[in-house]
């Protein structure tokens, strides 16, 4: 993966990326008070998150100093760049973590929020959940290098997408085994795949026919 133009930062943003995520939607003050620094360089850190579209306002309340609180919080896009911080703590608290922003009405997983909380308590599905996403976010790089080779804006939506492609031809039955477990305990990603097999079929119809008539094998 190429250099970023934050790769200097890299490790204060992974700070306040692995506080965000086992403290849930924070402000400008408690990032502040949470990694020690002062308010000038956590404003700094939180809107370049903002601007890379990891973080998001999710809500906003009155202060007694006139001012207004703002809480921030992950997008899906920010909260699968998490699982590649150095140490793998997304991977190893994952319950905890999903506890924490499956109950965040701001915050929307792949599958429906409440659906992924019923579920949690099994460790079978949390564990391939988080392989899940831990695959796809290890692709990620190789899926922004590609589109802006293509002279494309780099959309956290259409990342996602292609490292889920990209992550399923480079990690074979690992993905696979991860997709069956999830297919088989949630109705909505059976849906989703579904609906992936279906576009896939038509495609290779569409490619077979134009090759070698209708109704020929």
């Amino acid at each position: 993966m190429r250099e970023t133009k934050y790769d200097k930062l890299r490790v204060p943003l992974n700070k306040l990326r692995t506080t965000i995520l086992l403290h849930g939607p924070i402000t400008l003050y408690e990032a502040k008070e949470q990694l020690h620094t002062n308010s000038t360089t956590a404003d700094r850190h939180l809107k370049i998150l903002l601007r890379e579209k990891e973080l998001k306002l999710y809500d906003t309340k009155p202060h007694w100093s006139g001012q207004t609180k703002k809480f921030y919080g992950y997008t899906f896009y920010g909260f699968l760049r998490s699982f590649r911080i150095p140490g793998g703590v997304t991977h190893q608290k994952f319950t905890t973590i999903m506890e924490i922003w499956l109950r965040q009405k701001r915050f929307r997983f792949f599958i429906p929020n409440d659906e992924t909380l019923r579920a949690l308590s099994v460790p079978q599905i949390a564990d391939n959940l988080a392989r899940l996403c831990s695959l796809i976010a290890s692709m990620f790089g190789d899926a922004e290098d590609f589109l802006e080779d293509l002279g494309y804006e780099v959309d956290p939506e259409e990342v996602i997408k292609l490292a889920f492609e990209l992550a399923r031809d480079e990690y074979g039955k690992r993905f696979l085994e991860a997709c069956r477990v999830l297919c088989n305990t949630f109705p909505s990603y059976r849906s989703y795949i579904q609906a992936i097999v279906d576009n896939e079929q038509t495609r290779i119809d569409e490619f077979r026919n134009g090759v070698f008539g209708k109704g020929n094998p």
